[in-house]
């Protein structure tokens, strides 16, 4: 694993649709017009740990 880049992004709220999925926090749309789905990691964990 590497970090191989750095860009501040603004993170928007997944919408009705996909609101409350453990794991999500949210998307943006990159510099070079893709979009980046972002993970909260300490709520995945949780999610794992508390459904173990």
């Amino acid at each position: 694993d590497a970090l191989i880049g750095q860009e501040e992004v603004v993170i928007k709220p997944l919408g009705t649709l996909l609101h409350g999925t453990p794991g999500m926090a949210g998307a943006t749309i990159t510099s070079d017009g893709g979009i980046a789905l972002i993970l909260d990691v300490p709520g995945l964990l949780k999610h794992y740990v508390n459904n173990k």
